[in-house]
């Protein structure tokens, strides 16, 4: 699995046509600052560095067989990649959360 992949997942979520759970029990803006875990509906995990309520970067990527990937920090696919609708990965409180226009729900 390459960056451009995980990078097409990503913007699957965005367009409504792949779901994605944010684990761990906390949300978004409870969290705050740390690693935060996103599982796509086929099985990978994405782990974003959430830095004081904001996305920062995807740190890393696990694949469904547990094969896990650091981002590069010289490689700016993912590592300035963003939502543009984070309602959509579980992200529903805090700043970072607008409301979907009612034809992209």
């Amino acid at each position: 699995m390459t960056e451009r992949d995980i990078v097409a997942m990503c913007e699957a979520v965005d367009a409504g046509e792949l779901s994605v759970v944010l684990e761990g029990g906390e949300t978004w803006d409870k969290a705050y600052s740390g690693n935060m875990s996103f599982l796509f509906g086929n099985g990978i995990r994405l782990i974003v560095f959430n830095d004081c309520g904001e996305w920062d970067y995807v740190d890393s990527y696990i694949e469904a067989d547990g094969t896990k990937t650091e981002s590069e920090y010289d490689a700016p696919l993912l590592f300035d990649w963003e939502p543009k609708h984070f309602a959509r990965w579980g992200i529903t409180t805090g700043y970072l959360n607008e409301p979907l226009p009612a034809d992209q729900l």
